[in-house]
């Protein structure tokens, strides 16, 4: 049985770390993760990674990812949001939703959340 995206972000929040496939109204295909992820120089530590999605043919281009989005960040504000590979036009998208382009992977995207929890990471030579 899958769980619910806020079912699932109970999950990673007590165990720290997690990955599932969910139930997502509106989404035919949502596979997650919830972890740290280290994205332009941070080390983000509540971070949910949406690694594949794939939006109910009859209902793409309705804003259902919009939709979304605007629910994560009022119910989590301080949850950091990360899509990967995001195939071109829904790059623009991400870019319209104030996504970042993560610095090394440029197909990747970033929503840093509000007072996000972060360790700084220093890196010795970095940029050399």
């Amino acid at each position: 049985m899958k769980v619910t995206l806020s079912e699932f972000i109970e999950i990673g929040l007590a165990q720290g770390r997690a990955n599932l496939h969910l139930q997502e109204p509106g989404f035919e295909l949502f596979y997650a993760r919830f972890n740290k992820r280290y994205i332009n120089g941070k080390m983000y530590l509540k971070v949910l990674d949406i690694a594949n999605i794939s939006v109910e043919p009859k209902l793409r281009g309705t804003g259902v990812f919009t939709r979304l989005v605007r629910r994560l960040r009022k119910q989590y504000p301080w949850m950091t949001l990360y899509v990967e590979n995001a195939a071109p036009l829904f790059q623009e998208l991400l870019r319209k939703l104030e996504f970042k382009e993560h610095d090394i992977n440029p197909d990747c995207f970033f929503l840093e959340g509000e007072n996000a929890p972060v360790e700084e990471i220093h890196v010795p030579n970095a940029g050399v």
